[in-house]
């Protein structure tokens, strides 16, 4: 990992989905918004029990804007073990 790009957090609730999303929740969590594996590294999704945690990895500059503005995400550098 390199100081140019970031991880992002966030945290969706249960609430977030309805009963037509159950069969493939995570498809409608993430969208058609993370397409392009290029821009990212890795995407984790963390169940828990009132929601789910999503983490991704390795996020390039160009997306920054997109995590904190539209996902409301926090972002940390990634550094160079």
């Amino acid at each position: 990992m390199s100081k140019e790009t970031k991880t992002f957090h966030w945290r969706v609730g249960t609430d977030y989905f309805d009963g037509d999303d159950a069969p493939n929740p995570i498809r409608r969590l993430l969208g058609e918004d993370l397409i392009n594996t290029n821009d990212y590294g890795a995407i984790n999704v963390e169940p828990e029990i009132d929601g789910f945690d999503i983490f991704v990895s390795e996020v390039k500059p160009e997306l920054w804007n997109y995590f904190e503005e539209e996902r409301n995400a926090q972002g940390e550098f990634d550094y160079e073990d």
